[in-house]
Order: C-alpha cells, then structure tokens, then sequence
C-alpha cells in the first residue's frame, strides 16, 4: 500500500507559532534577502514586517538554476516543516533601506519546495488563510 504524503497547511507568515513545531507548512511571501553562504532566507509576509527564516539547503541541487533569488521582492511559495533550533540562527543581512524585521531566529523552516509564484494575490492569500483558521 503506496504511503500517503503529509498535508503541507496552508499559513500566514504573521500566525506562525511555536506551537506548530514539528508541522509540515505552506508559506507564501515575499523574498527579503538571502544568504547563499548559509542557505538562509528570510521571507516576509507583504506589508507587514513579520518574517520567517527559511533554510532551502533541501531544494538546492547542482543542475537547477534559480535566478530568482538574485531578485528582491520576488514572491515565492515554499513547502518544508518547522523547526526549533538550539541556538539562534544568524539573519540574513538585509537591504541597507529596509526596516528591521520582526522575525523569531530560533525558528526555522526547512524548505523542501521552493517555487517563485509572480501571479499570486499575497493580499488575497493571507486574507482566505486568517478567514478560515479554525477558532
């Protein structure tokens, strides 16, 4: 009998959680800055300034090319679950004309889809999310 693959929830950057540890997320955002020393992004959630770290170091591989993340702003999609670290992981170094994040460095996604999503509704999307969180 084929195993069947874990849901990825659908999640707003702003309502991530420690309580979701351990959970497989869906997360849709905005590109801040990346490291490529470290594998680290940070991603934000639109106009708000909370963010979530996201370690892609799962979705790299030698012969896929991702131009993307050269780009500032770009709107990705990313599948992966959220960890806990010991220790705080180091941001990425930001713009020098961006406002400092609101951002949980113990906190990190390991990201094991990573996609550029030019076409989505960020606005719309966090929206659908929050409306139907469960009470």
């Amino acid at each position: 009998m084929p195993q069947q693959v874990e849901y990825a929830r659908p999640t707003a950057i702003s309502s991530i959680r420690s309580d979701q540890v351990g959970n497989k997320l869906r997360l849709a955002g905005r590109l801040l800055c990346y490291d490529n020393t470290t594998n680290l992004l940070l991603l934000s959630s639109g106009p708000s300034l909370d963010c979530v770290l996201v370690d892609i170091t799962l979705c790299l591989a030698p012969r896929r090319t991702m131009p993307f993340l050269r780009e500032e702003q770009v709107q990705i999609m990313v599948v992966g679950h959220l960890e806990r670290m010991e220790e705080r992981l180091p941001c990425p170094t930001l713009p020098p004309y961006s406002d400092p994040p609101e951002v949980d460095l113990s906190l990190v996604l390991r990201a094991i889809l990573l996609d550029p999503v030019p076409e989505l509704d960020l606005a719309l999307w966090n929206a659908s999310i929050v409306n139907h969180l469960p009470k």
